[in-house]
């Protein structure tokens, strides 16, 4: 088939299912396309390399890394003056949003306030501005009437678009879709993310999303069975298991499988029948998985997912990060550390010039230090405590929102994701942060049918 022709079926492909999306009862408002235009962007490449797409996808010199792109910065400020503009529009009880997320506030205050003590304060001012905006796009997405509905509209939408195109790409315009390694001539495939990592995380989270939703539509199929979303569903699990393949993501493979076996273990009946012990039985799951890696045959589970004992040079990397002199309670400054001269020392000491310490944890540590690292760990097990909350208030909910938390902090053990505009860090947010309206949906008839089998029996 001819490139031009396929490019023009699935775009023909992409906008009937948003017909067929607005058509359905979605209950959400226009202002939901800023959120989305957000992570269409952030889930893919940013404008300036859309419009330039012969150039490189990664930054070829550490002095573009200061630079920046004068294009994608005023975009992301137009995006994020216009999702404050819809907040001022909406009645919000801010100082209730503040007492539920206070450390989410807190950490995103002390990455402003670390920009004091950065080697390079106007580029770490310039980054922190616009990962407020992730704050601002979550908001702008729990602001709606039915913030959970919100969640999975913007979740499907972005995965209408992304997942189609990658395909293409992949298959008909292997410029676009595909890269080669300058230096080993190795192929990866990417899709329309910039890296075959980034591809492999759009699979994760659209594969988890439409897996998630199947099981919902698998349980209501006596009452209510919607035959065309469900072939869509499929159609999609098949086309992102494929891209999963070719991306060969072995950190989104093994987080898809956790989050696939999540899934199907709170869909028993035992599980819905102890909703209270959920959480401290997903930990105990997560602490047995890593206790396993621990005692087996490291060489051999690595061999297994297709990587090197170093995890391509990541082990050699973290030893020489750990062992570098920063300020070990502050760290460098808000996404600091990998500019300017130590950027050229470690791009010096490998071909792969990183410019992330492929670990978020570290990540953290690096750019803020212990008082960061701190503050992250607090709000992930604050986190953990509002989705294991979630599931007597609404079950399904609660599964995505558990089974996301879950794969973010699996996922950040070989990528830095906490950092930055990462599409991964959208969803930490997403997951971590409670909004009042969510717990006003308990006494709403509309989504009766989503709360936990135990309020219902209890009710009854």
């Amino acid at each position: 088939m001819p490139p031009q022709i396929a490019l023009l079926l699935c775009i023909f492909f992409i906008l009937c299912l948003f017909i067929l999306d607005f058509k359905g009862k979605s209950n959400v408002s226009s202002a939901l396309w800023v959120p989305l235009i957000w992570m269409l962007i952030i889930g893919s490449r940013f404008v300036s390399q859309w419009l330039n797409p012969a150039g490189p996808l990664e930054s070829p010199e550490v002095g573009d890394l200061l630079e920046g792109s004068p294009l994608d910065r005023n975009i992301f400020l137009v995006l994020i003056i216009a999702g404050l503009f819809i907040l001022s529009r909406r009645k919000i009880s801010w100082p209730q949003i503040l007492n539920c997320n206070v450390w989410i506030f807190l950490l995103f205050l002390y990455g402003g306030i670390s920009i004091v003590w950065s080697d390079f304060p106007f580029v770490s001012f310039k980054r922190w501005i616009k990962s407020i905006g992730i704050l601002v796009m979550v908001l702008v997405v729990f602001s709606e009437s039915d913030p959970v509905n919100a969640v999975k509209t913007v979740l499907r939408r972005c995965a209408y678009v992304l997942v189609p195109l990658s395909v293409v790409f992949i298959k008909y315009y292997p410029d676009l879709g595909r890269s080669y390694s300058r230096w080993t001539g190795e192929a990866y495939y990417h899709g329309v993310a910039t890296t075959k990592n980034g591809l492999g995380f759009l699979c994760l989270f659209s594969g988890i999303y439409f897996f998630w939703d199947l099981l919902a539509m698998w349980r209501k199929r006596n009452t209510h069975f919607d035959k065309q979303k469900v072939f869509i569903h499929i159609v999609f699990l098949i086309m992102v298991l494929w891209l999963l393949r070719m991306a060969d993501s072995a950190t989104s493979t093994m987080c898809f499988i956790t989050g696939v076996f999540i899934l199907v273990w709170t869909e028993l009946p035992i599980m819905k029948r102890n909703v209270k012990a959920i959480g401290g039985l997903v930990l105990f799951y997560a602490l047995v998985f890593l206790i396993l890696i621990l005692l087996s045959d490291v060489e051999v589970l690595v061999s297994s997912m297709g990587r090197d004992m170093t995890l391509t040079g990541r082990l050699d990397l973290w030893n020489q990060l750990i062992d570098i002199e920063i300020n070990p309670l502050v760290g460098t400054g808000y996404e600091s550390f990998w500019l300017g001269a130590r950027a050229e020392e470690f791009w010096a000491r490998y071909w792969w010039r990183p410019n992330q310490s492929h670990n978020g944890y570290l990540e953290t540590y690096l750019n803020l230090g212990w008082i960061g690292t701190l503050l992250l760990v607090v709000v992930i097990i604050s986190a953990y405590q509002k989705s294991t909350r979630t599931f007597l208030l609404d079950y399904d909910y609660g599964k995505f929102r558990l089974t996301f938390l879950v794969m973010v902090l699996f996922y950040n053990v070989t990528e830095a994701a906490f950092h930055g505009v990462h599409l991964m860090r959208f969803f930490f947010i997403l997951v971590a942060m409670d909004f009042p309206r969510l717990g006003q949906l308990r006494i709403q008839g509309s989504i009766q049918e989503r709360r936990s089998p135990e309020i219902q029996s209890i009710e009854v």
